[in-house]
């Protein structure tokens, strides 16, 4: 069954970020991968971590809304004002934003963080793939009249397809900020 335009960008934005993720993370040690610049930055694996951890939250909540909303539209879809802030504050190269408790990376002890490489770039790769098989089993739901809750953040309760447009947003924000922690000028060559 053909996408819509708008659902093909998310699902293009979101194999765009497992790419990319694989780019970053493929060619590091573990050493390398749980770097920090400094004490207050993240690592690599700390930016893949607070990616999955977010995913872990919204992953089953879109899953339950796709499958039990009804709300058809096969048209377009245009968000609010509201939908269009929470979307564009999540977009690579906006100001930081501070991280709620349960998006937080796990905590450091240290200088580096002390994530499994492959665990986390596996978990991130499998649930950008879910994320991507929730945009597809939505098609012909009305993505702008269907809402939904943030798993996090219990009063914000926007369109699904804001969620799923913002999170691919997030997704390469967060990998922006990978790349960032790779080109650091102390950034190690060897773990050692």
């Amino acid at each position: 069954m053909p996408q819509s335009d708008q659902r093909s960008v998310y699902i293009e934005t979101l194999d765009n970020s497992a790419k990319r993720g694989r780019q970053i993370v493929d060619p590091l040690d573990d050493g390398q991968f749980n770097w920090k610049p400094t004490a207050n930055a993240w690592s690599v694996g700390e930016c893949l971590d607070h990616l999955n951890r977010v995913a872990r939250g919204y992953v089953p909540a879109m899953e339950e809304v796709v499958e039990t909303a009804d709300l058809r539209n096969e048209g377009s879809y245009r968000y609010g004002w509201i939908s269009r802030k929470f979307i564009d504050s999540l977009a690579p190269g906006t100001r930081p934003l501070k991280t709620a408790g349960a998006m937080k990376p796990a905590p450091v002890d240290g200088s580096r963080s002390q994530l499994n490489k492959d665990e986390t770039i596996t978990e991130f790769l499998a649930l950008t793939a879910r994320y991507v098989e929730i945009i597809r089993r939505s098609e012909g739901l009305d993505l702008a009249g269907v809402k939904m809750r943030s798993p996090f953040l219990w009063l914000l309760r926007l369109p699904i397809g804001a969620f799923m447009e913002a999170l691919g947003q997030h997704a390469h924000r967060h990998l922006d900020q990978a790349e960032r922690v790779v080109a650091h000028p102390s950034f190690p060559s060897t773990h050692g």
